[in-house]
């Protein structure tokens, strides 16, 4: 189907981090400016956004950006997006819905909430092109509904269709989280490089090396225990790190980062699965 995405005017509620990202991604996807309105809560962030996109149109109003549009983003806390679907339920008059927040299962929203919605959980690599886009529609969207959400997260990265809000939570844990995790487990590797010996870009430096290589030895085949045999030998240097890294707990604290952070996800969801 040929889309032409600038048949449609388009609202971003919310225009944060996720919602910058994609207030920058339909710039670059060429829709008409004049089609896109930007809204925020304060004055502060307004000013801000204004400087940084004069062309655009931004407001702190959301119900007059929800009335000039036909497809809204929200890109606003779960609680935050609840209230602003209910809150204007009327002016959304079946607009298509994409929104961002995590932890609110979407079957709730579809059945009780806003029928004509798609979930979309895209991470912060998508300022880079490597975002990973998790998309679960309603049965009550179209096929052109769906592909115009395709077409503007393919902008940013690669996309998945999940219907399935089980598996949405545990995504978001791994995918959209996961930038920050695995960020604060190199910084720890960084700041041991340091405590070494090295100055502080120049292990910046060797990470990215060293994170390319590996990334390259996953592409053509090898496992990541695969990598640590070629490494370690008996007695040596590296067996004895890793030692020391099992004895102080490593490998279980990255688990329960993970583990804990998805169960908290789930102690989320289950408030409006029970109501």
């Amino acid at each position: 189907m040929n889309l032409n995405l600038d048949n449609y005017r388009y609202a971003i509620i919310g225009c944060g981090k996720i919602g910058s990202m994609i207030l920058k991604t339909l710039i670059e996807l060429r829709i008409n400016k004049a089609n896109i309105i930007a809204t925020v809560k304060s004055q502060e962030s307004l000013e801000k956004l204004r400087k940084e996109f004069p062309d655009i149109k931004v407001l702190t109003n959301n119900e007059i950006a929800i009335q000039e549009s036909d497809v809204v983003f929200i890109c606003t806390k779960p609680n935050q997006t609840i209230e602003i679907l209910s809150n204007f339920k009327e002016k959304f008059n079946n607009k298509l819905v994409i929104y961002t927040a995590a932890g609110i299962p979407h079957k709730y929203i579809f059945e009780k909430v806003y029928r004509r919605s798609i979930k979309v959980i895209p991470n912060i690599l998508g300022y880079v092109g490597k975002s990973l886009n998790f998309i679960y529609p309603s049965p009550y969207v179209s096929n052109t509904d769906v592909e115009l959400v395709i077409r503007i997260f393919s902008k940013i990265g690669q996309c998945y269709i999940i219907q399935d809000d089980h598996r949405i939570d545990i995504l978001t844990i791994c995918t959209s989280c996961g930038p920050a995790f695995l960020a604060y487990v190199l910084e720890s590797y960084v700041k041991g490089c340091v405590l070494i010996g090295l100055k502080y870009d120049e292990a910046i430096k060797y990470l990215i090396q060293l994170l390319e290589g590996i990334l390259l030895m996953l592409k053509q085949g090898y496992t990541l225990q695969d990598i640590i045999n070629l490494v370690t030998t008996p007695g040596g240097l590296t067996i004895y790190g890793i030692y020391i890294s099992e004895r102080e707990g490593l490998t279980k604290a990255i688990m329960s980062m993970l583990y804990e952070s998805c169960r908290k996800i789930k102690e989320f969801s289950s408030k409006y699965l029970s109501s």
